[in-house]
């Protein structure tokens, strides 16, 4: 079924506070509302292009390798030689997209295959020394005009007791200067401390920023010597493909992120407040940014702004990263 994009309005189960069936907003959603309205319309609606989780994929397999990893490590129920078993059965039993070729999948794999044996290697001491708190802890608290949803990776304790958000991140590409700069207002970042800060009147010191490189792999090679030659090539320049960096924050940069959010929550309020008033207006207050096109990859939804037919396109959940099964440990 082809889907007429130009009759697409805001969900009537929606609400951005905690008053509707399908409730709140993430650092994402925000996200890409203050990027293009148009793309958070379809985004609120559920849609997605399976190409875009083509890109994704190998990031969400090595994040739920590091999820079992430090859950194992949390509760005590993962050792140091059980390491390799629980990356090789989280990887082999890892679901893939239909996206995929079964040669792509296991090509995948066998790189991820090589850098998370070499990660439990690199740092050994997180499964020694970290004092964990929390991991993968979802949350929902309600902020100004909205409810602020979301997912921690963990949150530990420094030597001297004070407490740390962990972030993992995956990326192919990393440019360090940009990046470090870019982190010092990172939207989900402060996003995350500010509801951290609400539900426990805590401040944080800061976020341990944990970025794996996915390296790359020119040469045509067999899943097996995928895995023998990325094993060498991590093991001569590790940190080139682990890196981290913590970023600290204060008062001085929540302050400002607290007033700028409200106001963005203010404004994204009142136009959903608009277009229900008004349903007809939808697409013209959720107009399409023509500058966000290519940055610097092309939009998921940039076939369906210029023709207005949803094909080839699919829908989920709203918040389907919420609502997969997760630990939620907390001490």
């Amino acid at each position: 079924m082809i889907i007429d994009s130009t009759k697409m309005l805001i969900p009537d189960n929606y609400s951005l506070d905690d008053s509707g069936e399908i409730t709140g907003i993430t650092q994402s959603l925000l996200g890409s509302w203050q990027v293009c309205k148009r793309r958070f319309l379809y985004q609120i609606n559920g849609w997605y292009h399976p190409m875009k989780v083509k890109n994704m994929e190998y990031g969400s397999m090595n994040h739920e390798v590091l999820d079992k990893l430090y859950t194992g490590h949390f509760q005590g129920s993962i050792k140091p030689g059980d390491f390799i078993d629980v990356i090789t059965e989280t990887i082999s039993g890892y679901k893939m997209s239909d996206v995929f070729t079964q040669e792509e999948q296991q090509n995948l794999k066998a790189i991820a295959q090589a850098v998370m044996e070499s990660y439990v290697v690199y740092y050994a001491k997180d499964f020694q020394e970290m004092r964990l708190e929390a991991i993968e802890e979802t949350f929902e608290i309600q902020y100004i005009c909205a409810l602020l949803r979301g997912k921690i990776d963990g949150r530990f304790a420094d030597k001297h007791k004070g407490l740390w958000h962990l972030e993992h991140k995956n990326y192919s590409q990393i440019n360090a200067d940009t990046l470090l700069l870019k982190l010092t207002f990172d939207l989900q970042n402060l996003f995350y401390y500010l509801a951290d800060y609400l539900r426990r009147n805590r401040m944080l010191l800061g976020v341990l920023y944990n970025v794996v490189r996915k390296p790359s792999v020119k040469k045509a090679l067999s899943n097996s010597e995928i895995y023998t030659y990325l094993k060498d090539l991590i093991r001569k320049t590790p940190k080139h493909y682990f890196l981290r960096y913590e970023i600290p924050y204060g008062l001085v940069d929540i302050l400002p992120f607290m007033d700028s959010l409200e106001r963005k929550l203010d404004l994204l309020r009142g136009e959903i407040e608009e277009v229900r008033r008004e349903p007809e207006r939808t697409q013209v207050v959720f107009y399409k940014n023509e500058c966000a096109c290519e940055m610097p990859y092309s939009c998921e939804f940039l076939n369906v702004c210029a023709t207005c037919r949803m094909v080839g396109y699919r829908q989920k959940s709203i918040f389907s990263e919420l609502d997969l099964p997760n630990n939620n440990q907390t001490i």
